[in-house]
C-alpha cells in the first residue's frame, strides 16, 4: 500500500467531471455545483473511513469505504488495484483476479496487477491462468520466485521440458544458495532449506514424467545431499529403485 496516495487524485476527478459541460442556465449551473459538492463530501467521507479502517487493521471496512469511493470515481485504476489487495487479504480472490483484470485491460504492464493476477488465480485453482501471469511477471521483473511459481505450474500441467529448463535457470542462480524454504522432515518437524533441495527434487520429479529414472536419482540424491531428512526426496528415491 502506497499510505493513502490516492486522495488527490480521487478529490480532482470528482471535481472535474463537468468542465468540458457546455453553457448551463444559472439553476443548471446550481444543481451541478450541488451535485459535486455532495460528491466530494461523500469521497471525503469515505477517505476517511478508510484511513482509519487501515490504522486499525480493519480490512472489510477498508474494503467497504474503497467501494463507496469507487461509485463517485469509477473506473479508476489505483482504486481498483487498492480494492483488488483488500479482497486478496480478505481471501476473495475471485473478486481480487475480476480487480487485476479491470486494470490490466487499461494497462497491460502494471506489474503490481499482474502479479495480483497471478497470485489471485493461484488460490482459485485456475492453474493456467496463474501460468501466464506468473510468466510474464517474470519477463517483467526477472523475480526468482516469479519462475519458480512458473516452473511448478508447468510441472503441474504437464509442460516438462519448459519446467526442467526454468529449475536450471533457477538452480544456477545465486538465490537457490539463499532463500530458506520450509520442508517436513522424516520427524513430522518443519524445517528451513535452501530451495535448492526443492528444485532438485522437481527436477528428479520431472525426470520420472520424462521416464529418465537413472537422471531422477541423481536429482533426488542431490537434494538429499543439501537436505538429508528431506522426507519426500528420501521417499522418490526409493520408488525409482535406489
Amino acid at each position: 500500500m502506497k499510505n493513502y496516495r490516492l486522495i488527490i487524485c480521487f478529490l480532482i476527478l470528482v471535481g472535474s467531471g463537468n468542465l468540458w459541460a457546455q453553457e448551463l442556465t444559472e439553476e443548471q449551473k446550481k444543481a451541478r455545483d450541488e451535485q459535486t459538492k455532495m460528491a466530494t463530501f461523500a469521497v471525503n467521507h469515505a477517505m476517511k473511513v478508510y484511513q482509519t479502517a487501515r490504522s486499525l487493521n480493519d480490512v472489510s471496512a477498508a474494503k467497504e469505504a474503497l467501494l463507496d469511493i469507487l461509485v463517485e470515481v469509477p473506473q479508476n485504476d489505483s482504486i481498483v488495484f487498492e480494492l483488488g489487495t483488500l479482497y486478496f487479504q480478505l481471501q476473495m480472490y475471485q473478486s481480487s483476479a475480476v480487480c487485476a483484470a479491470e486494470v490490466l485491460k487499461k494497462n497491460p504492464d502494471n506489474v503490481g496487477a499482474i502479479e495480483l493476477a497471478a497470485v489471485s488465480y493461484e488460490n482459485l485453482g485456475a492453474e493456467q491462468r496463474a501460468l501466464d501471469n506468473y510468466e510474464k511477471l517474470f519477463l517483467k521483473t526477472d523475480d526468482f520466485n516469479a519462475l519458480y511459481k512458473a516452473s511448478l505450474f508447468q510441472y503441474n500441467l504437464g509442460r516438462y521440458k519448459e519446467a526442467d529448463t526454468n529449475i536450471d535457470i533457477l538452480l544456477a542462480r545465486k538465490e537457490s544458495d539463499e532463500i530458506q524454504f520450509p520442508i517436513m522432515t522424516t520427524s513430522n518437524e518443519q524445517k528451513d532449506y535452501p530451495i535448492k533441495a526443492l528444485l532438485y527434487n522437481i527436477k528428479g520429479l520431472i525426470k520420472v514424467e520424462q521416464g529418465n529414472n537413472a537422471e531422477a536419482k541423481v536429482n533426488f540424491q542431490k537434494a538429499l545431499e543439501i537436505a538429508p531428512d528431506f522426507a519426500a526426496a528420501k521417499e522418490y528415491l526409493e520408488s525409482t529403485g535406489n
